[in-house]
């Protein structure tokens, strides 16, 4: 097993390209960097998505729903057992959202908001990701509630 510097750096380099890959869209890159069996989770009352099929899927309903999404980085801490990012989450929604079987928000709306990643890792593939956000602002801005 390398040592922990080496093992935090790794997670270090593996946090930076996972961010360039959410940045760009690049929905292989980034459904890759998860486990087979790995789960996702954002936690606005929402149940996770098992497997990495099931969080492809996600993946791709979210970045059509947000095509410019960008995480602009506030801090990282890298650990061995992988990393926590803050970051302010923006982008543009391209139609309205749903929330408790009711339509919110609009199309051409801007958002920006604080989010939290919580990512562990194991044998170099995400095993676990739980996505915290202002969900209240996320709301406000994209003109629901």
């Amino acid at each position: 097993m390398p040592a922990t510097t080496d093992v935090v750096a790794e997670h270090e380099a593996m946090a930076q390209r996972y961010g360039e890959a959410w940045n760009s869209q690049d929905l292989d890159a980034i459904v890759s960097a998860h486990a087979e069996d790995g789960i996702y989770q954002l936690h606005v009352g929402e149940d996770p998505f098992e497997g990495r099929e099931a969080i492809g899927t996600e993946f791709a309903r979210i970045i059509a729903q947000l095509p410019d999404i960008h995480f602009e980085p506030k801090r990282l801490i890298a650990t061995e057992a992988g990393w926590t990012l803050e970051s302010t989450m923006s982008g543009t929604l391209s139609a309205p959202g749903e929330l408790d079987g009711e339509e919110v928000g609009s199309a051409g709306a801007k958002v920006a908001v604080d989010c939290l990643d919580l990512i562990v890792v194991s044998d170099g593939a995400i095993t676990e990701k739980h996505t915290y956000l202002d969900s209240v602002t996320l709301l406000r801005q994209a003109g629901g509630r």
